[in-house]
């Protein structure tokens, strides 16, 4: 018996450290405060378009939301990785960054993915960040992130 928790004790961290790094497929982030009004929404839009075509997206739908084309990221041997964004307005001060990851395979079978890990999100993710806090939107934090960031 005693050995059995020993070697729980001694594996717990090391099949802990073994776990993927996963985070979500979307971001939230606060409208500044003097967009935050009903009929500020269009000035949201525009700013939030603005972020999208500075950091490198194209634009190709806009209602209800904006929604991006896809671009590749990292190719690898026998896939690659692309991604598409929409942005969802919630309410009148958030709105929702909605990635869209797909690993497209050579034999031409493609597979959506459920979560971003730090090597997908890399090429696509800080460069939108950045775009949007220059245009005065605040990230907001939930779960391991506000955990992570707060220490």
């Amino acid at each position: 018996m005693r050995s059995s928790a020993l070697t729980l004790v001694v594996l717990a961290p090391v099949l802990a450290a073994c776990a993927p790094r996963l985070g979500p497929v979307y971001r939230d982030y606060a409208v500044p405060a003097s967009l935050a009004r009903a009929d500020a929404v269009d000035s949201v839009r525009a700013r939030t378009e603005s972020a999208l075509l500075a950091s490198g997206w194209t634009v190709v739908a806009t209602a209800p939301a904006l929604q991006t084309a896809f671009r590749d990221g990292s190719d690898r041997l026998i896939y690659r990785n692309r991604m598409a964004v929409s942005v969802f307005p919630i309410g009148t001060d958030h709105v929702r960054v909605q990635y869209q990851p797909v690993r497209r395979y050579t034999a031409r079978m493609r597979t959506f993915l459920p979560y971003l890990t730090p090597g997908l999100a890399r090429p696509f993710v800080p460069a939108l960040d950045a775009a949007l806090r220059a245009r005065g939107f605040a990230p907001v934090l939930s779960g391991p992130r506000k955990d992570r960031d707060a220490r």
